[in-house]
């Protein structure tokens, strides 16, 4: 992957996540702003589709993405769905004295996932030595 923008400027590799989530962020408000108001036109439900629908359709562009590269924009689409379907499900099936404790075991769930992939990715550069960087740290 090139990462230079110019001849004197690279992207450095651990940047590269910001795009998934600036995508997240922007992707967001479309969301909200274009998606469910398009979306209850068609289906008659208040919140556009339901939240296993919103989960299935995050699922299958995180597929789509793996499968096509890693593009961290198209991750971070998926993302959207993703999120906004589990804390919305975790809202509507939680007792009402238990969704801020569902929502905070979500992201404590999250957070533990990418600390695995960092841990993972650290792994794999550490045993495969300095002289074979590698896809992972390299690009």
């Amino acid at each position: 992957m090139d990462r230079h923008l110019s001849h004197s400027f690279q992207i450095p590799p651990a940047s590269l996540s910001i795009f998934g989530t600036i995508t997240m962020l922007t992707g967001l408000v479309l969301y909200e702003r274009l998606f469910v108001p398009l979306a209850r036109r068609f289906t008659k439900n208040p919140s556009g589709i339901t939240c296993l629908q919103r989960m299935g359709i995050g699922f299958t562009i995180n597929i789509f993405a793996t499968l096509v590269s890693s593009f961290f924009c198209i991750h971070g689409v998926a993302e959207v769905f993703m999120s906004v379907g589990h804390l919305e499900f975790l809202y509507d099936q939680s007792p009402e004295s238990m969704r801020s404790s569902a929502a905070a075991l979500y992201w404590v769930a999250i957070s533990i996932g990418n600390y695995i992939g960092t841990l993972m990715v650290t792994l794999v550069h550490k045993y495969t030595g300095k002289e074979h960087i590698g896809c992972l740290i390299g690009t």
